[in-house]
């Protein structure tokens, strides 16, 4: 399988001197295309560095990235990347189809792509056909979430990286959309690098676990999930599942 994402020996520190402070420190990562790893760690472990790193929005202090063979710069240069960010980020004087448009409109090598997709496609993706006409304001936490993630997907990036995209929801809002970005995944076979704090949520939507350790941070352990790929919420509640995320507590414990 072709590789996705490939980190060597990747480290970010920030300033300098006695005020420098190293927040990520020689990682290796491999990522494959179409597959779905999330990162979980310690808070301030630098699980958000590192994915700005492979967005081409912090570069590394040292070591090598490729994103799809090309330099991280590249890779966004060709709109292959997009990020989902904890919060919506929505310009609230746009509509909700205006704010999917508008990736379309920063560039003009996206206007030209025959690759972009319509933003009333990208809508009926995350199954908000219909609110094209709110306005951010008129919807819930989760709707607005779903249409920061459509923004994502209108350019068709070939790698989504999504950073705690779902953690200021409650919970059944939360749960509806892991599915949902499931489904999504499925359906577009699209790479999804995933941060999040929750271990459950980490071990349903992925297929590899990729542990962080305390800064400086490395990947400490990367653990496989053999869950069913076609996962109902219900999967949350099964003992498998709590098996693996007993395994990620006791790496997380261990440093």
């Amino acid at each position: 399988m072709p590789v996705a994402i490939d980190l060597s020996q990747v480290s970010v520190t920030f300033g300098t001197g006695d005020r420098s402070i190293e927040a990520i420190s020689e990682v290796t990562l491999t990522v494959q295309e179409g597959e779905f790893v999330s990162l979980i760690g310690h808070s301030g472990c630098g699980k958000s560095t590192l994915l700005r790193v492979i967005a081409d929005i912090i570069p590394p202090t040292t070591g090598h990235v490729e994103v799809l063979g090309v330099a991280p710069t590249d890779a966004r240069r060709q709109r292959a990347v997009s990020m989902v960010f904890q919060q919506s980020v929505l310009m609230p004087w746009e509509t909700v189809l205006a704010n999917v448009r508008m990736p379309l409109e920063v560039g003009p090598q996206v206007r030209r792509s025959p690759d972009a997709m319509s933003p009333h496609d990208a809508l009926r993706l995350v199954e908000l056909d219909g609110f094209e006409n709110a306005y951010p304001s008129q919807l819930s936490g989760g709707m607005r979430q779903r249409v920061s993630i459509a923004r994502a997907l209108v350019t068709r990036p070939r790698i989504l990286l999504m950073d705690e995209p779902f953690g200021a929801l409650d919970e059944l809002v939360r749960d509806t959309l892991n599915v949902e970005i499931l489904r999504i995944w499925k359906e577009t076979g699209m790479t999804i690098v995933f941060v999040t704090h929750s271990l459950q949520e980490a071990v349903f939507l992925s297929q590899r676990v990729a542990v962080m350790s305390r800064r400086p941070s490395r990947i400490a352990r990367t653990i496989h999930v053999d869950l069913p790929q076609d996962r109902q919420i219900s999967v949350k509640d099964s003992s498998a599942l709590g098996r693996h995320v007993s395994r990620l507590r006791a790496v997380l414990d261990e440093g």
